[in-house]
């Protein structure tokens, strides 16, 4: 079992509307993420609960509680990158076969709508607001995974 604790968008997680996190790429947590993923496609498993592999928290850590379980929908990873004019772009990570590449192709703008607002946030200007806030600098220099989940009752 994995967990995911929130600290912002819980009226969104709740409802459905944030079904997706951005956070520093961690291959044994992604690992992890799929084993479970993947045996939750084995009938016999399929009846625990533990065997979906996402637990969705709120503040964790300070005492908060369990929102609900998830399931593994799909990973991706992105980077931050800067265009010619200095303005924040997002680069995605292409998996072909075992040899995964940075194109340097920017994420097309329907495709970075889908992602800022499946986070939770308006649009790039505003994930990558909170992600300078949290990283500095640092963010273009880092791999993300995008994990996205659904809920299971």
């Amino acid at each position: 079992m994995v967990v995911i604790s929130f600290s912002v968008f819980k009226d969104k997680l709740l409802s459905g509307e944030k079904d997706q996190t951005t956070r520093k790429h961690n291959q044994k947590r992604i690992a992890q993420m799929q084993k479970y993923a993947s045996e939750s496609k084995i009938p016999r498993m399929r009846r625990s609960t533990a065997s979906h592999g996402i637990q969705i928290y709120w503040k964790q850590r300070a005492g908060g509680g369990k929102l609900f379980d998830a399931e593994l929908t799909e990973t991706f990873i992105i980077k931050f990158d800067k265009d010619g004019n200095g303005n924040t772009t997002m680069v995605k990570k292409l998996e072909i076969g075992d040899f995964p590449i940075w194109t340097g192709a920017v994420v097309s703008q329907p495709v970075l709508d889908e992602i800022c607002k499946r986070d939770g946030f308006k649009d790039l200007n505003e994930m990558s607001e909170w992600f300078y806030k949290q990283y500095g600098e640092e963010m273009y220099d880092t791999e993300f995974d995008v994990i996205r989940f659904r809920r299971v009752e």
